[in-house]
Protein backbone atom coordinates (compact mmCIF):
# COMPACT_ATOMS: atom_id res chain seq x y z
CA UNK A 1 0.00 0.00 0.00
CA UNK A 2 3.14 2.24 0.59
CA UNK A 3 4.09 2.18 -2.96
CA UNK A 4 0.55 3.57 -4.04
CA UNK A 5 0.98 6.64 -1.37
CA UNK A 6 2.61 8.86 -3.68
CA UNK A 7 0.55 8.25 -7.23
CA UNK A 8 -2.63 8.33 -4.91
CA UNK A 9 -1.46 12.19 -4.15
CA UNK A 10 -0.30 12.78 -7.34
CA UNK A 11 -3.80 11.51 -8.69
CA UNK A 12 -5.30 14.01 -6.13
CA UNK A 13 -3.47 17.07 -6.96
CA UNK A 14 -3.74 16.95 -11.04
CA UNK A 15 -7.32 16.16 -11.15
CA UNK A 16 -8.32 18.92 -8.86
CA UNK A 17 -9.88 22.30 -9.87
CA UNK A 18 -6.66 24.35 -8.28
CA UNK A 19 -4.22 22.21 -10.80
CA UNK A 20 -6.33 23.49 -13.69
CA UNK A 21 -6.22 27.14 -12.38
CA UNK A 22 -2.48 26.79 -12.22
CA UNK A 23 -2.32 25.53 -15.55
CA UNK A 24 -4.48 28.24 -17.29
CA UNK A 25 -2.21 31.05 -15.26
CA UNK A 26 0.61 29.48 -17.01
CA UNK A 27 -0.60 29.55 -20.30
CA UNK A 28 -1.81 32.87 -19.88
CA UNK A 29 2.25 33.93 -19.33
CA UNK A 30 3.29 31.52 -22.33
CA UNK A 31 1.32 33.30 -24.62
CA UNK A 32 2.23 36.74 -23.09
CA UNK A 33 5.85 36.05 -23.24
CA UNK A 34 6.45 33.99 -26.44
CA UNK A 35 4.03 37.52 -28.63
CA UNK A 36 7.32 39.56 -26.71
CA UNK A 37 9.25 37.76 -29.49
CA UNK A 38 7.55 37.40 -32.80
CA UNK A 39 9.24 36.38 -36.35
CA UNK A 40 11.99 34.59 -34.28
CA UNK A 41 12.93 31.09 -35.29
CA UNK A 42 10.98 28.50 -33.57
CA UNK A 43 14.00 27.25 -31.38
CA UNK A 44 14.66 31.05 -30.58
CA UNK A 45 11.60 31.88 -29.76
CA UNK A 46 11.02 28.54 -27.61
CA UNK A 47 14.18 29.17 -25.87
CA UNK A 48 13.73 33.11 -25.17
CA UNK A 49 9.98 31.90 -23.26
CA UNK A 50 11.75 29.18 -21.52
CA UNK A 51 14.46 31.11 -19.88
CA UNK A 52 12.65 34.19 -19.82
CA UNK A 53 13.52 35.69 -16.41
CA UNK A 54 9.88 37.55 -15.60
CA UNK A 55 8.21 34.36 -16.51
CA UNK A 56 10.21 32.07 -14.64
CA UNK A 57 10.17 34.46 -11.63
CA UNK A 58 6.53 35.02 -11.41
CA UNK A 59 4.70 31.96 -13.37
CA UNK A 60 6.62 29.38 -13.14
CA UNK A 61 8.25 29.28 -9.98
CA UNK A 62 5.11 30.41 -7.79
CA UNK A 63 3.28 27.31 -9.89
CA UNK A 64 5.92 24.77 -8.65
CA UNK A 65 6.20 26.36 -5.10
CA UNK A 66 2.16 25.92 -4.59
CA UNK A 67 1.98 22.60 -6.17
CA UNK A 68 4.85 21.45 -3.49
CA UNK A 69 2.84 23.35 -0.40
CA UNK A 70 -0.53 20.92 -2.24
CA UNK A 71 1.67 18.27 -1.95
CA UNK A 72 2.89 18.66 1.31
CA UNK A 73 -0.51 19.22 2.81
CA UNK A 74 -1.77 16.00 1.43
CA UNK A 75 1.34 14.07 2.97
CA UNK A 76 1.92 15.73 6.38
CA UNK A 77 -1.86 16.19 7.18
CA UNK A 78 -3.69 13.12 6.08
CA UNK A 79 -3.51 10.38 9.10
CA UNK A 80 -4.69 7.38 6.93
CA UNK A 81 -1.57 8.26 5.06
CA UNK A 82 0.74 8.76 8.21
CA UNK A 83 -0.50 5.87 9.71
CA UNK A 84 0.84 3.70 7.18
CA UNK A 85 4.55 5.03 7.45
CA UNK A 86 6.60 3.25 9.39
CA UNK A 87 8.94 6.38 10.28
CA UNK A 88 10.13 9.47 9.59
CA UNK A 89 12.97 7.91 6.85
CA UNK A 90 10.22 6.77 5.35
CA UNK A 91 8.23 9.76 5.50
CA UNK A 92 11.07 12.11 4.08
CA UNK A 93 11.31 9.04 1.17
CA UNK A 94 7.79 10.09 0.19
CA UNK A 95 7.75 13.42 0.04
CA UNK A 96 11.22 13.35 -2.35
CA UNK A 97 9.72 10.94 -4.73
CA UNK A 98 5.95 12.86 -4.74
CA UNK A 99 7.78 15.27 -6.06
CA UNK A 100 9.88 13.97 -8.18
CA UNK A 101 6.58 12.26 -9.44
CA UNK A 102 4.43 15.30 -9.70
CA UNK A 103 7.86 17.47 -11.28
CA UNK A 104 7.79 15.28 -14.38
CA UNK A 105 4.18 15.46 -15.03
CA UNK A 106 4.30 18.95 -14.60
CA UNK A 107 7.28 19.65 -16.84
CA UNK A 108 6.37 17.59 -19.56
CA UNK A 109 2.63 19.84 -19.30
CA UNK A 110 5.12 22.83 -18.77
CA UNK A 111 7.06 22.10 -21.75
CA UNK A 112 3.84 21.63 -24.14
CA UNK A 113 2.51 24.55 -23.37
CA UNK A 114 5.47 26.94 -23.90
CA UNK A 115 5.50 24.84 -27.61
CA UNK A 116 1.89 25.81 -28.08
CA UNK A 117 2.84 29.35 -27.40
CA UNK A 118 5.56 29.34 -29.64
CA UNK A 119 3.23 27.83 -32.91
CA UNK A 120 0.95 30.33 -32.38
CA UNK A 121 3.07 32.94 -32.44
CA UNK A 122 4.29 33.94 -35.92
CA UNK A 123 7.85 32.79 -35.88
CA UNK A 124 10.62 31.64 -38.17
CA UNK A 125 11.26 28.05 -39.95
CA UNK A 126 14.89 28.10 -39.57
CA UNK A 127 16.05 24.95 -36.79
CA UNK A 128 19.71 25.39 -37.33
CA UNK A 129 20.16 29.26 -36.24
CA UNK A 130 23.20 30.69 -33.92
CA UNK A 131 21.31 33.63 -32.65
CA UNK A 132 22.64 33.49 -29.09
CA UNK A 133 26.35 33.66 -30.38
CA UNK A 134 26.97 30.53 -28.46
CA UNK A 135 29.99 28.01 -30.15
CA UNK A 136 27.02 25.42 -31.10
CA UNK A 137 23.55 25.63 -32.60
CA UNK A 138 20.54 27.20 -31.02
CA UNK A 139 18.85 23.91 -30.49
CA UNK A 140 21.48 22.11 -28.52
CA UNK A 141 21.34 25.33 -26.37
CA UNK A 142 17.58 24.74 -25.99
CA UNK A 143 18.17 21.09 -24.94
CA UNK A 144 20.60 21.97 -22.59
CA UNK A 145 18.34 25.04 -21.56
CA UNK A 146 15.76 22.06 -20.71
CA UNK A 147 17.82 19.80 -18.49
CA UNK A 148 19.19 22.66 -16.44
CA UNK A 149 15.56 24.36 -15.87
CA UNK A 150 14.41 20.94 -14.81
CA UNK A 151 17.22 20.71 -12.37
CA UNK A 152 16.82 23.97 -10.77
CA UNK A 153 13.28 22.73 -10.44
CA UNK A 154 14.22 20.13 -8.25
CA UNK A 155 16.82 21.63 -5.78
CA UNK A 156 13.97 24.35 -6.01
CA UNK A 157 11.19 21.63 -4.87
CA UNK A 158 13.93 20.43 -2.09
CA UNK A 159 14.78 24.09 -0.63
CA UNK A 160 10.89 24.59 -0.71
CA UNK A 161 10.48 21.41 1.52
CA UNK A 162 13.10 21.93 3.53
CA UNK A 163 11.19 24.99 4.79
CA UNK A 164 7.85 23.69 4.89
CA UNK A 165 9.40 20.66 7.27
CA UNK A 166 11.13 23.52 9.47
CA UNK A 167 8.47 25.95 9.56
CA UNK A 168 5.58 23.72 9.25
CA UNK A 169 3.71 27.35 7.76
CA UNK A 170 2.84 27.68 4.40
CA UNK A 171 2.69 31.39 4.16
CA UNK A 172 6.30 31.93 5.51
CA UNK A 173 7.29 29.58 3.03
CA UNK A 174 5.96 30.66 0.08
CA UNK A 175 7.41 34.29 1.53
CA UNK A 176 10.63 33.26 2.04
CA UNK A 177 10.59 31.11 -1.67
CA UNK A 178 9.42 33.98 -3.43
CA UNK A 179 11.72 36.53 -1.80
CA UNK A 180 14.76 33.89 -2.81
CA UNK A 181 13.14 33.62 -6.65
CA UNK A 182 13.09 37.86 -6.69
CA UNK A 183 16.60 37.90 -4.92
CA UNK A 184 17.91 35.35 -7.99
CA UNK A 185 15.93 37.27 -10.28
CA UNK A 186 17.91 40.54 -9.62
CA UNK A 187 21.25 39.18 -9.55
CA UNK A 188 22.52 39.01 -12.65
CA UNK A 189 26.08 37.79 -11.51
CA UNK A 190 28.07 37.47 -8.22
CA UNK A 191 31.35 38.21 -7.98
CA UNK A 192 32.76 35.33 -6.73
CA UNK A 193 36.83 34.79 -7.34
CA UNK A 194 37.39 32.14 -9.90
CA UNK A 195 35.82 28.83 -9.66
CA UNK A 196 33.34 29.95 -7.15
CA UNK A 197 32.07 32.51 -9.69
CA UNK A 198 30.14 29.76 -11.50
CA UNK A 199 28.52 28.32 -8.44
CA UNK A 200 26.20 31.81 -8.91
CA UNK A 201 22.59 29.94 -9.38
CA UNK A 202 21.36 32.75 -11.73
CA UNK A 203 24.06 30.93 -14.58
CA UNK A 204 22.48 27.74 -14.39
CA UNK A 205 18.71 28.81 -14.69
CA UNK A 206 18.87 31.71 -16.68
CA UNK A 207 20.25 32.88 -20.37
CA UNK A 208 22.93 35.21 -19.60
CA UNK A 209 24.32 36.82 -22.83
CA UNK A 210 27.96 36.60 -22.72
CA UNK A 211 28.51 32.96 -21.05
CA UNK A 212 28.55 31.85 -23.89
CA UNK A 213 30.61 28.59 -24.09
CA UNK A 214 28.13 25.54 -24.01
CA UNK A 215 30.70 23.11 -22.83
CA UNK A 216 31.57 25.29 -19.95
CA UNK A 217 27.76 25.89 -19.49
CA UNK A 218 27.93 21.97 -18.65
CA UNK A 219 30.55 21.55 -17.09
CA UNK A 220 29.95 24.04 -14.65
CA UNK A 221 25.68 23.36 -14.35
CA UNK A 222 27.35 19.59 -13.74
CA UNK A 223 29.53 20.35 -10.81
CA UNK A 224 26.33 22.78 -9.35
CA UNK A 225 23.90 20.67 -9.14
CA UNK A 226 25.84 17.30 -8.03
CA UNK A 227 26.69 19.79 -5.09
CA UNK A 228 23.82 21.49 -4.40
CA UNK A 229 20.81 18.68 -4.71
CA UNK A 230 23.00 16.03 -2.69
CA UNK A 231 23.27 19.02 0.13
CA UNK A 232 19.47 20.06 -0.36
CA UNK A 233 18.96 16.18 0.18
CA UNK A 234 20.53 15.98 3.33
CA UNK A 235 19.16 18.88 5.12
CA UNK A 236 15.72 17.69 4.09
CA UNK A 237 16.07 15.10 5.57
CA UNK A 238 17.24 16.29 8.76
CA UNK A 239 14.68 18.81 8.60
CA UNK A 240 11.90 15.35 8.48
CA UNK A 241 13.68 13.65 10.89
CA UNK A 242 13.54 16.76 13.49
CA UNK A 243 10.14 17.79 12.30
CA UNK A 244 7.68 18.62 15.55
CA UNK A 245 4.99 18.49 13.14
CA UNK A 246 5.05 14.96 12.26
CA UNK A 247 6.67 13.94 16.02
CA UNK A 248 3.35 10.95 16.14
CA UNK A 249 6.14 8.90 13.57
CA UNK A 250 8.72 7.33 14.91
CA UNK A 251 12.75 7.35 13.95
CA UNK A 252 13.59 4.59 11.80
Amino acid sequence: MNKKIEFNILNMIIHSKFFVFLILYLIMGSIFTAFQYPDESWVCLFLQVLTNKIYLTIFVFPVVLLLIIDLYKYLSSNMSILLRLSGKNIFFKKQVKTYIFLLNYFYIIFLIIIGIATNITPHGYNYFTKIFEYNTYDFVILFVSVIKIYLFLILFGFISLILLNKTNNEKKTLVIVFLITILLFLNTRIYFMGFLYYLNPNLHVYYIIGFNNIFISIITSIIFYLIMIPISLYILKNSVLNSKCIGELNHV
